[in-house]
């Protein structure tokens, strides 16, 4: 940041928008489509350890232990709520369920267990 101050400390009106929270307001423009559509977009490497698991959002997702030590991809397919694990060359390898990509973990900012 500039001169080693915060961000609120050179934008302090990011310190509140100005506009009440309303519960209807937020579900009138809140979408899961919308928030899975944007998950699509990423690819994040993932090293697989030893066990054969790579680990998204503090879930464990087994691959196989013949890629222990690789870098695969991992990417959410949002038309049935899975990770896509891949390798180099985007060959598929794995297909899991997205257990934490839910609605009501979202809204809580519950993804993670550590939260």
């Amino acid at each position: 940041m500039a001169s080693g101050l915060s961000r609120l400390a050179v934008f302090p009106d990011l310190r509140h928008s100005g506009r009440q929270y309303t519960q209807a307001l937020e579900q009138s423009h809140w979408s899961f489509a919308k928030v899975t559509a944007c998950l699509k977009d990423y690819v994040v490497p993932r090293r697989v350890r030893p066990s054969g698991q790579v680990s998204v959002y503090e879930q464990d997702y087994y691959v196989g232990t013949g890629y222990q030590g690789q870098t695969l991809l991992v990417q959410f397919d949002p038309d049935d709520c899975t990770w896509l694990i891949c390798d180099a060359q985007g060959r598929q390898l794995r297909r899991h369920p997205a257990r934490e990509v839910k609605r009501e973990h979202i809204v809580k900012l519950k993804m993670t267990q550590s939260k």
